[in-house]
């Protein structure tokens, strides 16, 4: 059984508090099978700092197949989860140290499902969650061109929020998403494919621009005076 560092803290029940709280680990050991995750430590509660033994024993993780999308590339890994935990497609994981959005589950069953308990998964599909180039299609009348804002994939862009691209201010007004498209309300940057926007009008601003512009609407402001 291979002995490795206990972590650095642990949440464990305290004889002094009478409850479960957070203790530093001051010493000890743990040690891991396939099964189980046990750690023997010398411990001092941050509550009350009581010194107390603690021997506390954990399901280990299980290693699941996990296939990482980023662009039009997929590579396969694998991530440590708790066999009891549950899963929802649609959520956010960390795999590799990184975000990803949780976009397919199978099961042993070969089944695809919507969720499903670790223990339960042969397979899942992510989608990285890093920086995303999302994409503005700006109406000028006559032609359309293409802008592109970096944004995290939790980021919200809202119809009738405010964006400037150099010297060029525009307006949203509607938002292609996976599954529809928006004429009002907001999407998160992971599930957009495409932003439609439109030239703001001189001297008509009735929405705050977003946190990405608001500086940089500021600089310009601030040279112009």
């Amino acid at each position: 059984m291979p002995v490795e560092e206990p972590p650095s803290a642990v949440t464990a029940a305290c004889p002094g508090c009478g409850q479960e709280t957070l203790q530093t680990v001051l010493r000890g050991r743990q040690s891991s099978t396939t099964a189980v995750t046990t750690i023997d430590a010398t411990v001092q509660c941050t509550e009350c700092e009581r010194v107390h033994h603690v021997l506390l024993k954990e399901p280990a993780p299980l290693s699941v197949p996990v296939v990482i999308s980023r662009g039009n590339e997929s590579r396969r890994t694998k991530a440590q989860l708790y066999a009891d935990d549950e899963l929802e497609v649609g959520e956010i994981i960390v795999v590799d140290g990184m975000d990803c959005k949780l976009t397919g589950i199978e099961d042993k069953d070969a089944r695809r499902v919507d969720a499903a308990a670790v223990k339960d998964v042969a397979t899942l599909w992510t989608k990285a969650f890093e920086e995303l180039a999302i994409k503005f299609a700006i109406n000028l009348h006559q032609k359309t061109i293409t802008k592109v804002v970096e944004a995290k994939a939790t980021d919200l862009f809202t119809v009738g929020e405010e964006h400037l691209f150099g010297r060029l201010r525009v307006t949203i007004h509607a938002i292609k998403t996976e599954e529809r498209l928006l004429k009002r309300g907001s999407a998160e940057a992971g599930e957009i494919r495409r932003v439609f926007a439109a030239p703001t009008p001189l001297g008509e601003r009735t929405h705050r621009p977003d946190k990405r512009s608001r500086q940089a609407l500021r600089d310009q402001e601030e040279h112009r005076r």
